[in-house]
């Protein structure tokens, strides 16, 4: 992959919030593919919710342990949600068994931050969108299905991750992933994770 240098961008935070759209068309109101949820605002347009719990709670349908302190990202049926250690994992999101697991921080080379990973995965058109912040990806595309590598993108100075989660954005007409480090920020390139603007200063 070819590496291109940063270029710092004054005000880089305030022109990225100013530039966001999050929405995707192809959600189902069921579907809660980011942290937040799809327009990352707490809101959901699903319909026929209950105003009020019943008697004793909600059924419980199943339970897991160890799979993270981010929030669950839930898509197409598929629950996502990324350890503290690491360890991703897709559920069926109606029985809870496992579809695929790996630790991003061992497949990249990353290691661990003090307080543990704790970012919530971004889905989108198919693919989570995480940041093992190691020597083999600073960002990874993972296939939503498998699990697979769908790309990899390696910022400069090999920034850890940090304590955020991916953004979708639209720049100068490029959709990008927005993903903070633990140096500063970084876009990358959506199609294909080719870092297009960042800085390691923050």
């Amino acid at each position: 992959m070819r590496t291109i240098k940063l270029r710092t961008m004054c005000g880089c935070f305030g022109l990225v919030v100013g530039l966001m759209l999050v929405g995707n068309g192809r959600l189902s109101a069921a579907d809660w593919n980011q942290f937040r949820g799809p327009n990352r605002d707490n809101l959901s347009s699903e319909t026929g919710l209950l105003d009020r719990w019943p008697d004793g709670g909600p059924e419980r349908l199943w339970t897991a342990t160890g799979l993270g302190k981010g929030y669950a990202s839930v898509v197409n049926g598929k629950l996502y949600a990324l350890g503290g250690n690491g360890d991703l994992t897709c559920c069926d999101s109606a029985t809870g068994d496992v579809v695929w697991q790996k630790n991003i921080l061992n497949d990249f080379g990353g290691s661990n931050i003090t307080w543990g990973i704790s970012e919530s995965v971004l889905v989108d058109d198919g693919k989570v969108i995480c940041s093992p912040g190691g020597s083999r990806a600073s960002v990874v595309a993972l296939n939503a299905n498998n699990g697979s590598t769908e790309w990899v993108s390696n910022i400069p100075e090999t920034p850890q991750a940090s304590y955020a989660s991916p953004v979708i954005a639209r720049v100068g007409r490029v959709k990008q992933y927005v993903v903070f480090t633990s140096k500063g920020i970084v876009g990358v390139r959506a199609g294909d994770g080719q870092p297009m603007w960042g800085q390691n200063k923050s």
